[in-house]
């Protein structure tokens, strides 16, 4: 076989073996969206990703504006799990998630009201 050619199917093996990450980034896909409740952004939110049928868990906050993204997902079902100091809890069910597809999902969060104690 002539040298040129090994050289050749060398290249073209090792260009196929790096686009194997970039192909798994492609299928990859994000949940991201806002935390709020009625006085405006929740930050410091806790997000947890569920996904329904292995049960392998992603976890995240929301920032400063209330914005939360879970990346690097693999496509599936997901539920979402949301809570955060003196507010009820959130959950969603059944989120669907396509190879790399950006599911939004906005969460309106009520605060806790506060009890007070007679003496």
């Amino acid at each position: 076989m002539p040298r040129w050619l090994k050289y050749t199917i060398l290249a073209i093996i090792l260009v196929l073996l790096s686009s194997f990450p970039l192909a798994r980034l492609l299928e990859e896909g994000v949940i991201e969206g806002y935390i709020t409740n009625q006085n405006g952004p929740v930050a410091g939110a806790s997000v947890e990703a569920h996904e329904v049928m292995d049960g392998e868990t992603a976890l995240t906050s929301s920032d400063s504006e209330g914005y939360y993204r879970i990346d690097g997902l693999p496509p599936g079902r997901y539920s979402l799990w949301i809570t955060a100091a003196n507010h009820t809890s959130v959950s969603i069910p059944r989120i669907p998630l396509g190879r790399g597809e950006t599911v939004r999902k906005d969460v309106r969060l009520s605060q806790l009201g506060r009890q007070t104690l007679s003496p």
